[in-house]
């Protein structure tokens, strides 16, 4: 891609057709179709697919995910030593980060490997409002939540994360802001081990939810709305990528599905379909707010933990794509 020095006053042309050879950046305007025109713009190129990735240090299940596929964090545990763990991926291995102040399990992740936020869960299945960001070498003790919550959704950044139902409070909904937590609109639904959800605090999707629940339900910044029904029932899961737009739903446990590879994608609508995981598992963690490259970890099958990684990957190519103007 070029950089500034290289684009540097150019203008935007008015042309009759895109240009045979534009500099990478540019953008023009096309009188045929009417339309502001950018060079160098990616977009998918087929189907998207799962591979292998490094393997966590330790087994781990029912912990806490962000970041992106090549600078993912994992952090907290349903079981054993890995409750207080953190671990930092770079594409192809993970290492160790700063230890949790509060061992969790069953708790919620957002934000970046550099500013990270855990949130809520528990140790041994209980429940806590606890709160803590991370700054890609220690975590430090934050705001509470005004609510205790575990097996909840949540996902977000550092600055604007939501969350939402869960084991304990399971209608109660609360925003953070960087700073505090506020307690918005109740959910529709009561539900819990629903553990996977995606976007902001304006812009929040979770779906799934105890006793294989197929339900979708949307925040917009003001009120809660039922989103389309995922084709296949889950729980236990924390595997959620992605935008209330575009998302991922990965893995878990349904009712005659116990440790599902299923994945779907939704559209801001609807499910559909995609490249199942090559090991169905419950209990995974998940990061990335992209659904053309994420990634899941961890996780457990039957009665064991896993230090499984796999990651998503859609194809991309490049070329001339069409600016929207509002």
């Amino acid at each position: 891609m070029s950089d500034y020095n290289v684009i540097a006053g150019l203008k935007i042309k008015y042309l009759s057709a895109d240009p045979s050879n534009p500099e990478d950046g540019q953008v023009w305007y096309n009188s045929a179709s009417g339309n502001l025109r950018v060079s160098n713009v990616e977009s998918p190129s087929g189907a998207g697919a799962w591979a292998s990735g490094g393997s966590l240090p330790a087994v781990n299940n029912g912990g806490a995910g962000a970041g992106s596929q090549t600078a993912a964090l994992g952090f907290g545990s349903r079981t054993g030593p890995q409750a207080s763990a953190t671990y930092e991926y770079n594409g192809s291995s993970w290492t160790s980060g700063g230890a949790l102040n509060n061992p969790q399990g069953n708790n919620n992740g957002a934000g970046t490997q550099t500013a990270g936020l855990s949130f809520g869960g528990g140790p041994s299945g209980s429940a806590t409002n606890k709160t803590e960001e991370y700054d890609g070498s220690s975590w430090t003790n934050v705001n509470n939540m005004g609510f205790t919550k575990t097996l909840a959704a949540g996902a977000g950044t550092q600055t604007s994360a939501l969350c939402a139902t869960g084991y304990s409070n399971g209608t109660k909904a609360q925003d953070y802001d960087g700073t505090n937590w506020t307690t918005i609109s109740d959910v529709g639904t009561s539900r819990y081990n629903i553990g996977a959800a995606a976007g902001t605090n304006t812009a929040f999707v979770m779906f799934g939810g105890n006793s294989g629940s197929t339900a979708t339900e949307e925040w917009n910044g003001s009120a809660w709305s039922n989103g389309g029904a995922m084709n296949t029932g889950r729980s236990m899961y924390n595997g959620g990528t992605g935008t209330q737009t575009s998302a991922l739903a990965i893995a878990g446990d349904g009712p005659g599905n116990p440790d599902s590879n299923k994945v779907e994608q939704y559209d801001g609508s609807s499910w559909s379909d995609v490249a199942s995981l090559a090991t169905g598992r419950r209990s995974i963690f998940a990061g990335s707010s992209s659904t053309t490259a994420g990634i899941a970890m961890g996780g457990r099958v039957g009665g064991s933990d896993q230090s499984i990684t796999e990651e998503w990957t859609v194809p991309q190519a490049t070329g001339t794509g069409t600016i929207s103007v509002d």
